[in-house]
């Protein structure tokens, strides 16, 4: 922070505004009325529901609208509160401005750009939840500059953001048009509606059921999944399996996405008998969500390509293994379409309020089979325009990443002097800082 422009002075954080910790609330302080306790997940999703108390509390952990808060574990971040009085919970600062110093909005900025600088030193702690430590915090380099240059750079950075918040937003509108074209293929290739049918193909020999999801072109039938598939549940983790012995790796819940694997931690668990035999993947097959909380969530599948040797799943992931008379790769497309989500949550659901699947439950799940033909047809397509969003995406989020980093580039410029021009009739911080401390002596 060496070189400042004139009148500015560097001060530490903890010299310009007081922060407060938050309460420490229990979840048995939680009630259904009173005043809402401003939790981490509350400044992240300011829609998202709240805890209440109607406790009495120290005054300091009152929040009125407009105080700015420091989350300071897990999201690292600075917010105006712009609700309704409340109080508020720890990992969180109440920030008290001395206002002869610094303007309450410049110093929402300052603190901004100096918990990215924190971010990305060496003053965070954790990896799964990092946090900043108080001291660090407090003594972490603020510059300051005159009372005027501190509006005008407000002013710079406020109209700077708006500008990018709109880029961003309109990235973000294509970033959720991509997801809904993207389930839009996947319907109208299961649907028959993605290519032209050649109705001379023979359908795939089965039991065809009487009912289906959705009308199929005449030479597809409607089947079960266990009619055409191998369905097989997976292993269940033990303390006797210690993965020192005979370890091989196996899939978690973790590891299976919606259409894709997550292969970047996998465990090991030792195997007895004839388990490996019995329960090592192969390439093409379906593996299955058994259970999850969120009924978007339940089934989700993505495809196994063989991609480490010798692997088997546990029990919270079902196999499902195609036979010649499926394409792999369309029974993923089916499995993750609009259509079989619906009836995958429908089977799934129980009288507790629990999603739950189970190997007769997948076997019994309706299916459409295409002739061969067709299906690698569908598939094909399927990969191509799944190739062509992908790239869209690509460049989408490659636009969003652009916008983070000119984010922080502006705050940079605008807190090394470099965003507006210094006005030589301002006060100079210093005299103002030293007036400050006249004052201080005086009382």
């Amino acid at each position: 922070m060496s070189g400042l422009p004139p009148g500015w002075v560097l001060m530490r954080v903890g010299e310009v505004a007081k922060y407060i910790n938050g309460k420490a609330f229990k979840p048995s302080d939680w009630e259904a009325d009173g005043r809402p306790i401003i939790r981490i997940q509350n400044l992240t999703r300011p829609d998202g529901p709240f805890n209440h108390t109607t406790q009495a509390v120290d005054p300091r952990f009152l929040v009125p609208p407009g105080t700015l808060l420091v989350s300071w574990s897990a999201t690292l971040d600075v917010f105006e509160w712009r609700g309704r009085e409340a109080v508020l919970n720890q990992h969180i600062f109440k920030v008290e401005p001395d206002d002869r110093l610094v303007g309450h909005r410049y110093l929402r900025w300052a603190l901004a750009n100096a918990i990215a600088e924190m971010r990305d030193g060496e003053h965070t702690h954790g990896t799964t939840m990092r946090h900043i430590n108080r001291g660090p915090f407090l003594a972490h380099p603020l510059p300051l500059p005159p009372l005027p240059e501190q509006d005008r750079i407000v002013e710079a950075i406020e109209e700077q953001f708006s500008r990018l918040d709109a880029g961003v937003a309109s990235l973000q509108r294509a970033k959720r048009n991509l997801v809904r074209m993207r389930a839009s293929v996947l319907s109208a290739a299961v649907e028959g509606r993605l290519l032209e049918q050649d109705l001379g193909i023979a359908p795939v020999p089965g039991s065809p059921v009487a009912d289906g999801l959705f009308k199929a072109p005449p030479s597809w039938v409607w089947s079960t999944v266990g009619e055409f598939c191998d369905v097989q549940g997976g292993i269940q983790k033990q303390p006797r399996r210690r993965p020192t012995k005979n370890a091989h790796p196996y899939l978690r819940v973790a590891n299976v996405a919606r259409n894709r694997l997550d292969l970047s931690e996998v465990h090991e668990i030792e195997l007895f008998g004839n388990e490996l035999e019995r329960l090592r993947l192969a390439p093409g097959d379906l593996l299955v969500v058994e259970g999850n909380g969120s009924r978007d969530q339940i089934g989700r599948g993505a495809l196994w390509r063989g991609e480490i040797a010798d692997c088997v799943h546990q029990n919270h992931i079902i196999r499902v293994r195609p036979r010649s008379a499926v394409v792999p790769g369309f029974l993923l497309a089916y499995w993750n379409s609009l259509a079989a989500s619906q009836e995958l949550a429908r089977i799934a659901s129980s009288t507790s309020g629990l999603y739950t699947l189970s190997t007769a439950k997948v076997k019994s799940m309706p299916i459409v089979l295409p002739p061969i033909a067709d299906q690698l047809r569908v598939v094909a397509e399927v990969e191509r325009q799944s190739s062509i969003l992908a790239s869209m995406e690509a460049a989408v989020n490659a636009g969003l990443a652009r916008a983070e980093r000119l984010r922080q580039s502006i705050l940079r410029e605008a807190f090394a002097g470099r965003l507006v021009q210094q006005d030589p009739a301002d006060e100079p911080a210093s005299a103002l800082l030293a007036s400050i401390q006249s004052e201080r002596n005086k009382q």
